[in-house]
């Protein structure tokens, strides 16, 4: 792994540029810390990567960075180095930045082994993102609201049907979810197709739309292998967590969007 001899000066250039994107498109900087920021700061160094580091999570935890609370300068430091091991290329801030991203997105990190990365066979069917889950959508902290605005999500159904067909249902408000399996789905597949989904490697999917100019949305798909419980919903083997990493105007790779997707029969 090669270090860039001026990381200082790349690291503030591209801190600026990566708060800025954020600020600009999202709305999701959070101005103070919480646990894992008070703990990297008791052991942030005086050099360039230390200060980027800590300055990241000072400016987004919660809101787009959910470390574990034990995270330290030091263990930070270890990953982004285990995931550049193999890159030929200068470590700028704005890399430091992108990696921070893909290791500690909101709300827990994929990097646990109950979690493997979904192949195209994982991901084809109907798909529940269920009540109880909404509340990992966005960080703990983030500002963004629901897709519904002031409307509680009750519900959404997100299928993903061989050939390309894409179909996404959402239901708002005080009534019970409609959706409990994948017939349900039927009445929507009968309005015009608008998006479309392409399976672009392992984890990673495309969708375009019809409706939307210019559209860009990839998201970072992983498949439940093992059960575990995290901020009290119960993640059952074969179901899905995806991490949406782009849209228009993020090309840092920031996860800024969460789903848990149970199978719909």
């Amino acid at each position: 792994m090669k270090m860039s001899a001026d990381l200082s000066r790349q690291a503030m250039k591209h801190k600026l540029k990566a708060r800025s994107v954020i600020r600009t498109f999202f709305a999701v900087l959070l101005i103070g810390g919480v646990t894992a920021a008070k703990s990297v700061a008791q052991e942030a160094s005086e050099d360039a990567l230390g200060k980027l580091i800590l300055d990241m999570f000072q400016g987004n935890l919660g809101s787009t960075l959910c470390p574990l609370s034990s995270t330290t300068t030091n263990s930070v430091r270890r990953d982004i180095a285990n995931h550049l091991r193999a890159t030929t290329s200068p470590i700028t801030g704005r890399l430091v930045a992108e990696t921070m991203w893909a290791l500690y997105p909101c709300p827990f990190s994929p990097a646990r082994p109950e979690l493997r990365l979904a192949v195209r066979t994982d991901i084809e069917g109907a798909w529940l993102f269920p009540e109880n889950s909404q509340k990992l959508r966005f960080g703990p902290r983030s500002i963004q609201q629901a897709p519904t605005g002031p409307l509680p999500v009750k519900c959404e159904t997100v299928a993903f049907y061989p050939g390309g067909e894409r179909r996404n249902v959402i239901s708002a408000g005080p009534s019970k979810c409609p959706f409990s399996k994948a017939a349900d789905l039927d009445v929507a597949r009968s309005l015009p197709q608008v998006a479309t989904w392409h399976f672009l490697r392992d984890g990673r999917i495309g969708v375009t739309r019809t409706d939307v100019v210019n559209h860009v949305e990839e998201w970072e798909l992983y498949l439940v292998t093992e059960p575990f419980t995290f901020g009290g919903v119960q993640f059952a083997p074969g179901n899905l967590v995806a991490y949406q990493r782009r849209v228009n105007g993020n090309d840092f790779g920031v996860a800024t969007q969460f789903m848990h997707l149970q199978r719909l029969p």
